[in-house]
């Protein structure tokens, strides 16, 4: 068990680590920033939500009715988990809960909760989908850890220098199958609560069948912010427009809110930040342009075709001020800073990446509260159009959660809806 000097040894060497890159050089503070940021921040915005999410957008939201799925047909996820998706985050639930309250792993599981595990597909497929998503063993850990340090670019002393930033095998199977004798080990809880989430489902999916798997997702991350901005009441909700431009039909942003005081766009991107953005490396900006730089020059398209009266956008009132949203599945939080914005294409009008979180939390605000964000966030825009808004947006994230797709997506997963109906019980 470390001591407490132990713990302030450990705490002492990781301030004083030595970041790769050049202190003089441009790209350096943005790549120590990003590497704190990637490294605290998903923890810190672990709740209800993280397990809802995954389950709404992979089982609880449909395809567009003209779309295709390439991989994601009906059973794509007892391929992929050897479960459902709902049963898979579930499973997640059950290890991180125990976990958490000191149960030993793997436990045993006593006949007054065996109508739980029946409900987690059984003793085989619980035990085999915990192996084969969540255990490493030591060896393994290694194995993988030496691979991704060997990956990033560079001579063998620049790599050493990058090694403690690099991928962490943990985050991928958060529980070590053998360090001790009959008994697992989760160095850190809120990394098994990580892997059921929506972006840890992506990566598992892309892992699998690669590029196939993110077109699909964008369909269903699409269709989810849809669903999510028509529980506006007050406002009204449109969905990209077509349009025709040089003999070809074209497509708008994916969604148009309009209220009453001004006119939201909504770009969706189902990208979740590369590597080199995770770990701060130099091609960090290259990365963020990759994800993004298509999104924004979409808002400027709809933006000018709006202004321009193009009739195919009559239904969008041109006299309204307009703002837009470009609305990530992963969290891109160093988007709307300069040492990224000035590398994508300037907007033409106010613009914000933001997280899904905060489309989640728009979307349960009364008419009043939208337009004094909508109308705030043009107003803070600084001169290229960016609008920064972390106090903005990072107070709406923090308030209370209403969303009822949320709340019926955490409810419906089997070891929730089970646990409320044995609550029920005893009333």
């Amino acid at each position: 068990m470390p001591t407490d000097a132990d713990l302030d040894m450990l705490t002492s060497e990781y301030f004083n680590l030595e970041h790769p890159g050049d202190p003089t050089g441009s790209d350096f503070t943005l790549g120590l920033v990003a590497r704190h940021i990637y490294q605290q921040w998903p923890y810190m915005r672990l709740s209800l939500r993280t397990w809802a999410r995954g389950a709404e957008i992979f089982a609880g939201t449909p395809f567009s009715k003209d779309f295709k799925p390439e991989v994601m047909h009906p059973g794509w996820d007892h391929d992929l988990f050897g479960v459902s998706v709902a049963t898979y985050i579930s499973i997640g639930f059950m290890l991180a809960s125990a976990a958490e309250i000191g149960s030993p792993l793997p436990f045993v599981w006593p006949p007054e909760i065996q109508s739980y595990l029946e409900l987690l597909g059984g003793q085989q497929a619980f035990d085999s989908t915990v192996a084969k998503h969540f255990l490493i063993t030591i060896d393994e850990f290694k194995a993988q850890r030496k691979a991704a340090v060997l990956q990033l670019p560079g001579t063998p002393a620049q790599r050493y220098k990058h090694e403690p930033f690099a991928f962490n095998p943990l985050m991928a199977r958060p529980i070590i199958a053998d360090a001790a004798p009959d008994r697992w080990l989760a160095p850190c809880v809120p990394a098994i609560e990580l892997k059921i989430s929506a972006t840890s489902l992506v990566y598992s999916g892309l892992q699998r069948w690669e590029e196939a798997f993110s077109h699909d997702v964008g369909n269903l991350f699409e269709n989810y912010v849809g669903r999510n901005l028509q529980l506006i009441n007050s406002a009204t909700v449109l969905p990209e427009i077509v349009y025709r431009e040089q003999k070809s039909d074209r497509k708008s942003v994916d969604w148009f809110v309009v209220t009453s005081k001004a006119v939201i766009l909504v770009e969706c991107k189902s990208a979740i930040p590369a590597q080199p953005i995770r770990e701060g490396t130099p091609a960090s900006v290259a990365a963020h342009v990759g994800r993004l730089e298509k999104a924004i020059k979409q808002v400027n398209k709809s933006d000018a075709l709006i202004g321009a009266s193009h009739p195919a956008f009559a239904s969008i009132p041109e006299h309204l001020p307009r703002l837009a949203l470009v609305a990530t599945l992963g969290e891109f939080d160093l988007a709307n800073s300069p040492e990224v914005r000035t590398h994508l294409p300037t907007a033409d009008l106010p613009t914000a990446v933001v997280n899904i979180e905060v489309i989640e939390d728009l979307a349960t605000l009364s008419e009043d509260a939208l337009n004094e964000l909508a109308l705030t966030a043009i107003a803070q825009a600084d001169s290229n159009n960016v609008i920064d808004g972390r106090a903005l947006f990072n107070g709406l994230v923090n308030g209370p959660t209403t969303n009822p797709i949320l709340t019926r997506g955490f409810d419906k997963l089997p070891v929730i809806a089970k646990l409320a109906e044995y609550r029920a019980s005893l009333s």
